[in-house]
């Protein structure tokens, strides 16, 4: 795999292959919010049912490790840590595109 990604590049020239990498970019982008949506569909169960908790060896394991005192805590620093967890990939890729000519465009 890793010799026909080396021969793609081979035949680009250099404009066309900032244009992989920025393809590339994409890709990687697309699969984390791919990552990020699907953690939707557990956080939500966790909060609506926070009995999973227990009842998940995981959830229950890192419930005890970090010596939480009810499930409401543990649910709040499952979503804190969610977000900070995306806030921190969005902006390690934006400062990778330092001094760069730039566009991003942010949906919601």
């Amino acid at each position: 795999m890793k010799e026909y990604i080396y021969k793609f590049f081979y035949i680009l020239d250099a404009r066309k292959s900032k244009l992989a990498l920025f393809l590339l970019a994409i890709l990687l982008t697309s699969c984390l919010e791919a990552v990020g949506i699907g953690l939707i569909g557990p956080f939500i169960a966790l909060a609506s049912n926070p009995d999973l908790i227990q009842k998940t060896a995981r959830l229950s394991w890192i419930y005890e490790a970090l010596n939480f005192s009810s499930t409401n805590q543990f649910v709040i620093v499952a979503a804190v840590a969610i977000l900070n967890e995306t806030e921190q990939l969005v902006t390690e890729a934006i400062r990778s595109l330092s001094g760069q000519k730039t566009m991003i465009i942010i949906a919601h």
